[in-house]
């Protein structure tokens, strides 16, 4: 079985049956902004790579009609939109206001299966 507190998506998801899920929300790496994590790229066309490769799993588990939730940094979501909107087709945008924290806003986008 999976610790799903700390395991990768990308195991977890092939766990998962086809159309499986109804509501995914991920904040992914944002691309060297913060974390070790963050900086395992060797460049932004590399990490746009597996921002596809999360993109086609996410649209094989999510449910006909599924929401998915993606956050994101405001400088970079844009670029791993272009990639998402292969898969799924935005409807809105969240942005929330976080003076106290790293960054003055935080970008959500909202997308259903296209």
């Amino acid at each position: 079985m999976i610790d799903f507190r700390n395991c990768d998506c990308m195991e977890l998801m092939a766990t998962l049956p086809d159309k499986s899920q109804h509501l995914i929300i991920v904040d992914p790496p944002y691309f060297e902004v913060k974390g070790k994590f963050d900086f395992i790229w060797e460049s932004f066309d590399d990490y746009l790579k597996d921002v596809e490769k999360w993109a086609k799993e996410i649209k094989r588990v999510m449910a006909d009609n599924g929401t998915l939730f993606w956050w994101g940094m405001d400088r970079k979501i844009a670029y791993s939109q272009v990639v998402i909107d292969k898969f799924f087709t935005l409807l809105g945008n969240l942005v929330w206001e976080k003076p106290s924290g790293q960054n003055e806003w935080d970008t959500r986008r909202t997308f259903h299966e296209r």
